[in-house]
């Protein structure tokens, strides 16, 4: 029914569907650390926090 690029577009979106709302998340991550007082907070760092926060309890 749906051809190989229809099948490698949706793969495509949902890959940078999930790179968008992991640097959403990491945005608003890294401004909270920053209001609280962390220093060493930053968008890298976040992004870690957020994907090790999804892993670890699994």
């Amino acid at each position: 029914m749906y051809g190989p690029g229809v099948v490698a577009a949706m793969g495509t979106a949902g890959v940078f569907a999930f790179l968008l709302g992991l640097f959403i998340a990491a945005v608003f991550l890294s401004l909270a650390g920053k209001l609280v007082g962390i220093e060493k907070a930053s968008i890298g760092r976040s992004m870690i926090a957020i994907l090790g926060g999804g892993i670890v309890p699994a």
